[in-house]
């Protein structure tokens, strides 16, 4: 039998910490908005302000978007 709960996602998330994957996801918007974080908040599903928190906390910086 294969598969089942304890199955490991395929692909690059696989291994990487929640944080990794959190400053990924947010980077990732940030640059498909052009750094609109209005809109990239709408599509991550969170608020600007925990946005701009979550900017700070990982130290995300426009050229880490470019």
């Amino acid at each position: 039998r294969g598969g089942g709960a304890h199955a490991q996602p395929s692909g690059g998330m696989a291994g990487m910490a929640l944080e990794e994957i959190e400053k990924a996801a947010i980077t990732q918007t940030l640059r498909e908005t052009g750094w609109n974080k209005s809109e990239a908040a709408k599509l991550l599903q969170i608020t600007r302000t925990t946005l701009n928190i979550n900017i700070k906390k990982y130290a995300i910086t426009e050229n880490d978007t470019a």
